[in-house]
């Protein structure tokens, strides 16, 4: 008995040492947070006053006291938050700022108090007027937001006024993930997963969610960035004008755009199965001009409407195209891979690859423009006929393994080629403008590099080269931003060839470099460059800083912008076809002061060198890098969700340059399937992690 109360006093004085500390009301002076003292337990509402800075220290846990949510009535009841009796579930108030810096080995981690499935905490909001805020190597889970009156903030962070840096964060089982104010200052969300897994909440599970929820640019500030995240969780992503560039989509739903004052960009990103990759239909009177680049999509269509929109360098598969009436823009250069075309807008569709759609009764292009340089190919039916009385024109095209030209032949439709390659007889009808190729399919396979595998080069000889009508309408690069027009069969007669492709044709010229910050000499990501200011001609720095455009011979201005950072441009860049010019473009920080590490705002310089080709890449691809010392070295791949596909190298490796290869397989020898997979090569010194594209 004796020996029993003295175990129960020890266990009472050990508690009282490593007690957790709890904090509620309101924070008047600036604070700091250690993990020495875990857990902060949150026990009621948490104001952060302004002025005061809050300080979490890497390796913190702070829990927050949550409320049961099994149904809407839950939602309602327990996270409705009044300043009079505030809410069950607790929140963080922010009217002056936290600085969240946790490390890749030490996350400072926001949870629930309550170790109850059923149970959320709140969120963490602030107001307009406070100061920059900073999460950094943070983890949220198990957050439901909150209801103010008729406002629904259901985000892990709803910050009014979008200040803040948000990098290298965990989001998960959350209902959604960052919120704003319909005025955005500075805000940069980059390098962050969101996500859930199968312990997430019945209920949030079920409900119709926004993800991201992003409010208009304030006029003095640039746009906010979103690069380079993970996004698996089922939810929305509601954007205005902002920059989302090389962002991973794998939900059911992706973008929903809504109406901006400035152009919105939408470049170098994957979407996996969202059904709208992007939809400006879902709010009334969007009208903010889309600039939609360098894309994957798969199952994931896009739908424009009432707005200007250029879709340039994309590869869709089995994913379509809709415009409708009231749009005009731009499709040029795209991929598109078991997906339909339908353009009822004044929208130009030029050095496309269209092919394999297959539908009883549907057709594969529905454009009212003329079109010219596609290529159209395997589909069960080309055209719509229910477009009565309407008179398609293709120039320059070519248009092979189509099973039908249009369903019916009862409707006064006409479709006529000028120029084209095709393999329609003379059963079909179409109006022949002159200049057309009539060929069968198998004379056909031998204009082309490798037909039967999608090569569609052009080859010596082709009947393809220099047979096209020279219009004035045809843009002046080809599929591989090769000069358009050029003597290809050596005649001394420069015509255009018929298709994509212009064959030996000189690339134009082009300018790269790096975008470096000016004191540190770092590399800055995900920098916006637009050529003459023109919002259309435009590309953006990778996470290494470095940038390339291709241009024809001229003089250009380049301008190049970055949240954070000071605009820079240079003048008078004078290029020549097929010349590479090299510049160096520094920026000047004005990020407040309030931290001195400045991985938050711009990624290490990759002193490894890694890199891989080809990318996309099917079925191998070899991945170099260079040692700068003798080094222990791994090499691995993981996929999106962070598992480990292959170890490729785990060795001692004297100085150098190494290579090796990755054939596509598992640990167990089996294919990968198509989609974004993860290689990270790691020393003692240094790491680097690059994001590679297998497609099948």
């Amino acid at each position: 008995m004796k020996k029993t109360l003295l175990c129960y006093f020890l266990s009472f004085l050990i508690s009282l040492c490593f007690a957790d500390i709890q904090v509620s009301g309101h924070l008047t002076e600036d604070t700091t947070w250690s993990p020495e003292n875990n857990s902060y337990l949150i026990t009621d509402n948490l104001f952060i006053d302004s002025g005061v800075t809050l300080t979490i220290l890497p390796g913190c846990e702070i829990k927050i006291s949550g409320a049961i949510l099994t149904d809407y009535t839950d939602h309602y009841q327990n996270f409705r938050f009044t300043y009079s009796s505030g809410s069950i579930a607790k929140n963080i108030f922010i009217d002056g700022r936290i600085i969240a810096e946790g490390t890749e080995q030490d996350p400072i981690i926001f949870t629930r108090l309550q170790n109850d499935y059923e149970y959320c905490w709140g969120n963490i909001n602030s107001g307009i007027s406070s100061q920059l805020n900073i999460f950094k190597h943070c983890k949220f889970e198990h957050s439901a937001g909150m209801k103010v009156v008729n406002d629904r903030r259901y985000f892990t962070l709803f910050l009014a006024d979008g200040n803040a840096i948000i990098q290298n964060c965990e989001f998960l089982n959350n209902i959604g993930t960052l919120g704003t104010d319909t005025s955005v200052n500075l805000l940069a969300f980059f390098m962050n997963i969101s996500h859930s897994d199968n312990n997430f909440n019945d209920y949030l599970s079920n409900q119709y969610l926004t993800s991201i929820f992003i409010g208009q640019t304030n006029q003095n500030s640039s746009p906010p960035l979103i690069a380079d995240n993970i996004f698996t969780s089922e939810g929305r992503i509601n954007i205005s004008s902002c920059l989302f560039i090389d962002n991973d989509l794998n939900s059911s739903y992706g973008l929903d755009i809504y109406d901006g004052t400035e152009p919105l960009y939408v470049f170098d990103n994957n979407f996996y199965d969202c059904g709208e990759a992007i939809d400006n239909d879902h709010y009334d009177e969007t009208n903010v001009p889309i600039y939609f680049k360098n894309n994957f999509l798969s199952h994931s269509s896009i739908t424009i409407e009432d707005t200007y929109c250029e879709i340039v360098d994309n590869y869709l598969e089995d994913s379509s195209i809709y415009f409708d009436t009231d749009t005009n823009g731009k499709v040029i250069n795209n991929i598109i891979d078991g997906g339909r075309v339908r353009i009822y807008g004044d929208v130009d569709f030029h050095n496309n690859i269209q092919k394999n759609y297959e539908s009883p009764h549907e057709n594969a292009i529905t454009i009212l423009n003329p079109v010219f340089n596609n290529i159209i190919l395997n589909n069960s039916e080309v055209i719509n006929d229910h477009l009565y009385y309407y008179n398609f024109v293709f120039t320059n095209c070519i248009l092979l393994g189509n099973e039908e030209l249009h369903g019916y032949t009862s409707h006064d439709l006409q479709v006529s080629f000028r120029n084209c390659i095709h393999d329609f007889d003379d059963s079909w009808e179409f109006i022949d403008l002159g200049g057309n190729i009539f060929v069968d399919l198998s004379q056909a396979q031998s204009f082309f590099e490798d037909f039967e595998n999608g090569d569609y080069h052009l080859v010596d000889g082709s009947l393809a080269i220099d047979a096209g009508f020279n219009t004035p309408n045809y843009f002046p690069f080809d599929f591989d931003y090769q000069q358009r027009v050029y003597d290809g069969n050596g005649n001394g007669e420069s015509r255009i060839d018929i298709g994509p492709y212009e064959f030996a044709a000189p690339q134009m010229g082009k300018i790269s470099g790096y975008i470096l910050e000016t004191t540190t000499g770092n590399p800055i990501s995900y920098t916006l460059l637009k050529i003459d200011n023109d919002p259309g001609n435009y590309t953006f720095s990778d996470n290494t800083g470095y940038f390339e455009i291709s241009l024809q011979a001229g003089t250009y201005d380049i301008f190049a912008e970055r949240v954070f950072y000071e605009n820079v441009s240079m003048s008078a860049i004078t290029i020549d076809i097929a010349q590479n010019i090299g510049i160096l473009l520094y920026m000047d920080s004005i990020i407040p002061s309030v931290s001195n590490n400045e991985e938050t705002i711009s990624p290490v310089l990759n002193s490894l060198n890694a890199s891989n080709f080809p990318n996309p890449f099917n079925p191998t691809t070899t991945i170099t890098y260079e040692l700068p010392t003798r080094s222990e070295v791994e090499i691995s791949i993981y996929n999106t969700k962070g598992q480990k596909v292959k170890q490729l190298v785990s060795d001692l490796l004297p100085e150098g340059r190494h290579f090796v290869v990755w054939n596509g397989q598992d640990e167990n020898g089996n294919s990968v399937s198509s989609g974004v997979y993860i290689y990270k090569v790691q020393t003692e010194q240094a790491h680097t992690t690059k994001k590679i594209l297998m497609l099948k």
